[in-house]
């Protein structure tokens, strides 16, 4: 029998089975997260919550050894919105802010369906470690 999960405190959290993300001290005071917005930030934490989606890519696409890792998901602008996060006409919005999750390096996209009207499909990345704001700003 596996081990028996301890309930979040109060202050974490009103449902006793709820999920957890974990974020570092060094990514949450990294340049390439403190430069993000609110929005985008939390965008960021949609991405990993699907991390743990019922559909991932691993799932769907077991035989693709790329998209068959623990650090792929799938996020549409319809999940997005269904999740709060933004409102049906601002999908420019939602395309810039992953614009921006992808720019400094805390994810990839692996394959973009856009244009083919599939799920595109992302991955989490550690390229934000090297990211330096005064790089972008040279641009």
């Amino acid at each position: 029998m596996g081990k028996e999960r301890k309930p979040f405190p109060p202050w974490q959290s009103s449902r006793k089975d709820d999920g957890f993300n974990m974020l570092s001290n060094t990514l949450t005071h990294s340049e390439a997260f403190r430069c993000l917005s609110g929005k985008q930030k939390s965008l960021y934490f949609l991405c990993m919550q699907q991390l743990k989606a019922v559909m991932t890519p691993r799932k769907i696409y077991p035989s693709i050894d790329q998209v068959c890792r623990d650090d792929t998901f799938f996020l549409t602008f319809s999940t997005a919105c269904n999740d709060g996060l933004y409102k049906v006409k601002s999908e420019s919005t939602f395309r810039r802010d992953m614009a921006k999750l992808q720019e400094v390096g805390l994810i990839r996209c692996i394959s973009n369906g856009k244009n083919r009207r599939i799920k595109s499909v992302y991955q989490m990345s550690s390229e934000w470690q090297a990211y330096k704001l005064e790089n972008t700003l040279a641009k």
